[in-house]
């Protein structure tokens, strides 16, 4: 038997077992096939989707409920971005007009026309004037309207401290306009954009961005830069380092929503770095300290009240502070009170007073505490602790005029407000009657 006859012959008596293995190898193979050519669809699609969300955008540069200037959108055009635009971007609830369909999730942007600019396939003019919104296909479908139909948008305000809170006022927290339907815009056209990865549209509603800032009562500012590179930038697209580098170069004081309070009008005591948010975040405070040798940190907060013996003072700003606005060695147990404080409740140096204050929970929830302290001074009424820059621009509390007026966010008891009182604030404002 020879060599080809021998070969046949094993063909012929292992056929079936050949055509098994040939039959495997061959799905096996099918398989795999379909699925390089199902996932590179699949690669396709997700990129297409992410290119119709972002369009030409290369970086982002977002506050979320803070605001810097949107001039910085002109100042860091150059070498490397050819386009940087400011938005303004907030959680909202759109409504038809009447109530018919309602959208939780929408996400108003307020846009200049420079927006459209970063779109990789632009549809004919869309942008929105006074008054009216332009939508995305999603919104519009979720909420059955057309152009020339009206809708309702509740918009979030931006707000200088967390609504969560204690101290944020329960009113004024968002603003509803009535808006008409002016453009539906493609989804490729940039009517997906949105910072999150998502598979589902956005729920969008572009405003003009100066009609939006004007409702808000926030001219001139922003809390999105949307950048994009040069096409001959050298620069990869997923480097913030240069966006960052830029940003350097232009962040002022006003960005970081702080300013500088010139005290020298209080005998001298020098300058006030002063956040409009309230509470100043960790980082500021810590460079501010590096700054200056000699800087000190306040932290001021409203208690319930202040009381010796049987006397109450109600409602009331106390400031944590160091020297020298107390002495260096003030035991953590002693307090100076100022003295219009000590004529009221009768006290004098050595006396106990007692202090009665929420305390921050989960949420909103507050738990009313209390502590004493040891009068260690009496201060007179006047500079450097008669100063209402002590207490800080407390929403619901810096604008009124009366006590009666005051829009906490937690629950008081206005009766216990009496005419000195109110006198005081008339007089003093947010000064502090007490410093520990």
């Amino acid at each position: 038997m020879n060599a080809w006859r021998f070969l046949t012959q094993s063909l012929r008596y292992y056929a079936k077992s050949h055509a098994g293995a040939f039959l495997g190898a061959t799905i096996s193979a099918a398989i795999l096939i379909g699925a390089l050519i199902i996932g590179d669809s699949v690669r396709g699609s997700l990129f297409e989707m992410a290119m119709s969300r972002l369009g030409r955008i290369d970086t982002v540069i977002t506050g979320n409920d803070r605001l810097f200037r949107d001039a910085l959108a002109d100042e860091m055009v150059g070498e490397t971005f050819s386009e940087v635009v400011p938005a303004i971007q907030l959680p909202a609830v759109a409504s038809a007009s009447g109530g018919s369909a309602r959208a939780n999730q929408t996400q108003v942007i307020g846009i200049t026309s420079d927006f459209w600019n970063l779109v990789l396939n632009p549809s004919p003019d869309v942008h929105p004037e006074d008054d009216e919104v332009t939508l995305s296909q999603a919104l519009a479908r979720q909420l059955k309207v057309s152009p020339g139909d009206t809708l309702i948008l509740r918009i979030q305000k931006p707000s200088r401290i967390s609504p969560d809170a204690p101290l944020a006022p329960d009113e004024n927290t968002s603003i509803a306009l009535r808006l008409k339907v002016a453009h539906l815009v493609k989804d490729a056209s940039m009517g997906r954009f949105s910072l999150q990865a998502s598979q589902l549209p956005a729920l969008n509603a572009f405003v003009d961005l100066a009609f939006l800032q004007t409702k808000l009562e926030i001219p001139d500012h922003a809390n999105l830069l949307l950048l994009a590179q040069k096409a001959d930038s050298t620069i990869p697209a997923t480097d913030g380092i240069s966006a960052l580098d830029t940003l350097n170069q232009h962040w002022t004081l006003e960005d970081s929503q702080l300013s500088w309070v010139d005290l020298n009008q209080n005998e001298g005591q020098g300058m006030e770095l002063r956040t409009e948010r309230v509470f100043m975040d960790e980082a500021s405070a810590e460079a501010a300290e590096q700054a200056s040798g000699d800087a000190s940190g306040l932290l001021t907060y409203f208690v319930n009240s202040i009381q010796r013996g049987d006397r109450l003072t109600p409602y009331s700003i106390i400031t944590a502070a160091e020297e020298p606005y107390v002495p260096a060695d003030l035991k953590p147990d002693e307090m100076v009170i100022n003295q219009w404080l000590a004529d009221d409740l009768g006290a004098k140096a050595g006396d106990t007073i007692k202090v009665t204050y929420f305390e921050v929970g989960l949420g909103r929830d507050l738990h009313e505490a209390s502590a004493s302290f040891k009068v260690r001074d009496i201060v007179a009424m006047e500079a450097p602790h008669d100063d209402p820059y002590f207490m800080p621009d407390f929403p619901g509390l810096k604008d009124a005029n009366n006590c009666r007026d005051w829009d906490t966010g937690f629950p008081m008891d206005l009766d216990l407000i009496r005419d000195q009182d109110n006198a005081y604030w008339e007089e003093h404002q947010g000064t502090p009657k007490a410093f520990i």
